[in-house]
């Protein structure tokens, strides 16, 4: 049934970055439905509970990435989307991305990288959200041991501007630090003594949200800049400095952010030195730096 906007536009209510399951498509409608992935904790006993189900459309102008279009959408797919909420309240895809095609025995999982080995190419990361064979087959959980030697680096394409950063936006097996947000696939079918545990097949850097208080404010090109300073409770300070991996930051309590036309400003209060500030976005390595590019600024939470 028809929805109440609260007097913004249908294309300024978005939902980003939304994980899930194909479960039927609809090639007249141009339609599919997705079950979205649940949360790690979400129904012990069921091992293959996964979050609600979604009706979403497509059209002309949807972008797809990882495949050619809606054609190619099949049942067991994973994906990760952008959708913007329409005045009927159906969901819009405006971004459609598969990161990896091969659906055999696929296992998906999201959140945060805990800690990269500095003696082989293994990581830990926080299975915040895990979908497919490993969940359900109850071999999944929130410690996700990978190995990374095979895998393929992707970076979200929900960002057109990366080309357009004034440092170099790189993300690869020497550009891991703990605290970044990665979405990872495996097509492993149970956990092999180390160092192999799940070969992770591919390792996409997602966006995550960082709130901090601002100690600079510069600009670059055409980007505003911002040093944030990280909350004490911050993921990347914390993990970033543990003995037994490789360091890669010179300052783990601070991320530079870049801003410009394209990210989207929720904010109500100015940014400004002192302030507290939320930033969502992507974080890379840039020579021992943190960067981000940002894409929607937020109000902060007073640390």
């Amino acid at each position: 049934m028809p929805i109440a906007l609260s007097q913004q536009s249908t294309n300024t209510i978005k939902e980003l970055n939304l994980h899930g399951e194909i479960s039927s498509t609809s090639a007249p409608n141009g339609s599919f439905t997705v079950a979205l992935a649940g949360g790690s904790m979400a129904s012990p006993s069921i091992p293959n509970s996964n979050g609600q189900r979604l009706l979403v459309n497509t059209n002309t102008r949807t972008i797809y990435k990882g495949v050619s279009g809606f054609s190619a959408l099949t049942v067991g797919m994973f994906l990760d989307m952008d959708v913007t909420i329409q005045a009927d309240g159906t969901q819009l895809a405006t971004r459609i991305e598969v990161e990896d095609v091969d659906t055999t025995n696929q296992s998906v999982s999201t959140g945060p990288l805990l800690q990269i080995s500095s003696g082989q190419p293994t990581l830990f990361a926080f299975g915040r959200q895990n979908q497919g064979f490993l969940r359900a087959s109850g071999r999944a959980g929130e410690l996700m041991p990978y190995s990374f030697g095979a895998a393929t680096f992707q970076i979200s394409e929900g960002f057109a501007n990366l080309l357009d950063l004034p440092f170099s936006a790189v993300f690869d097996a020497g550009h891991l630090f703990a605290g970044q947000n990665v979405y990872v696939t495996s097509h492993a079918v149970s956990l092999s003594p180390a160092p192999t545990y799940f070969s992770a097949a591919t390792i996409t850097l997602i966006p995550q949200t960082i709130n901090g208080m601002i100690t600079d404010i510069a600009s670059d090109g055409n980007f505003a800049t911002y040093t944030v300073t990280l909350a004490a409770y911050d993921l990347i300070p914390n993990l970033a400095v543990q003995a037994g991996q490789t360091t890669v930051l010179s300052d783990p309590h601070s991320v530079v952010v870049y801003v410009d036309g394209n990210a989207q400003r929720l904010n109500t209060k100015p940014l400004s030195l002192g302030g507290v500030a939320r930033f969502n976005g992507l974080i890379f390595d840039d020579n021992g730096i943190a960067r981000m590019d940002c894409g929607q600024v937020f109000d902060g939470v007073p640390q």
